[in-house]
């Protein structure tokens, strides 16, 4: 498992991608050190580097991840993803080019979140693309032939609902996404439109670009008052399918009885715990 750390000072370059394996993917063991890292000072990822998406093409590792650093003026943040390549999964080589995707678009400045395919020879993308602050993404798509320079469409394929009432009226971000040769499934996290709580949804596309919800609820949500995950988010999930398995993990927080912050953790979900029916979900993911 490739993971995002800090330290808590994010401004002062705190962001790292982690490494941990498992052999039954419940227990893990982490590295002692992080494997990729922020970038010298004025370079494109100087701030910070998040994990996004690793593929194994032949006997290379690929990994997609967002990077960043201030802006001129210091603030926070001009945002792009770049590309890093391993042979072992541990030592990484970042893209001399890098970044190989950003956005200069005014309206949507921000980039995160890549989820990598090959589907049919090329690389597909679904990322997350809007602005930072305020918070409000939709998810884009991007085609490649090689993994490095990339196409992408001018709209974004999939956005919130922009309905107040709906559990995914606001940011929509973190795309997931598997092909089973006929269908494309996606696992997304969102918000509502006050940004008050963050959930775990699940769409369905024949192409990749026009998408389906598949009901008006998450498929995962914070739990009970004082669990570990029970605060306002769940979300930043990544699926992984074993055989006919699939296994969700997700990040949570929680805050104690005063309202401080107490962790940020990352969870297992199956799917017989999503709180949509799992009839349905199984129909439409084919197992």
């Amino acid at each position: 498992m490739w993971y995002s750390g800090d330290n808590g000072t994010i401004e002062a370059g705190g962001g790292s991608i982690g490494y941990a394996t498992s052999n039954d993917g419940v227990s893990w063991t982490k590295n002692s050190n992080p494997v990729l890292t922020h970038g010298a000072a004025g370079s494109w990822d100087s701030l910070l580097v998040y994990a996004g998406f690793v593929l194994k093409n032949a006997s290379t590792y690929l990994m997609w991840y967002e990077g960043a650093r201030l802006k001129p003026d210091g603030s926070c943040c001009k945002f792009g993803l770049g590309l890093a390549t391993s042979l072992d999964g541990l030592s990484w080589t970042k893209y001399a080019g890098n970044p190989i995707l950003t956005s200069e678009s005014s309206s949507m400045p921000y980039v995160s979140y890549p989820w990598v395919l090959m589907v049919r020879g090329q690389f597909k993308m679904w990322y997350a693309c809007g602005v930072y602050a305020p918070y409000l993404t939709a998810i884009c798509l991007a085609n490649s032939s090689d993994g490095i320079q990339w196409s992408q469409d001018a709209t974004p394929v999939f956005r919130g609902t922009e309905a107040t009432t709906d559990w995914d009226g606001g940011t929509v971000y973190s795309p997931n996404v598997i092909y089973d040769g006929k269908t494309y499934s996606m696992w997304y996290s969102s918000g509502n439109s006050v940004g008050t709580k963050y959930q775990i949804g699940y769409a369905t596309s024949p192409d990749g670009i026009t998408w389906t919800r598949a009901s008006g609820l998450p498929i995962l949500g914070p739990t009970s008052s004082e669990a570990w995950d029970s605060y306002d988010s769940v979300d930043n999930q990544g699926m992984l399918q074993v055989g006919g398995s699939f296994m969700l993990y997700y990040s949570a927080d929680q805050l104690d009885m005063n309202g401080k912050f107490v962790s940020y953790k990352i969870g297992l979900a199956d799917l017989q715990r999503f709180s949509s029916s799992p009839n349905s979900l199984a129909s439409d993911i084919h197992y």
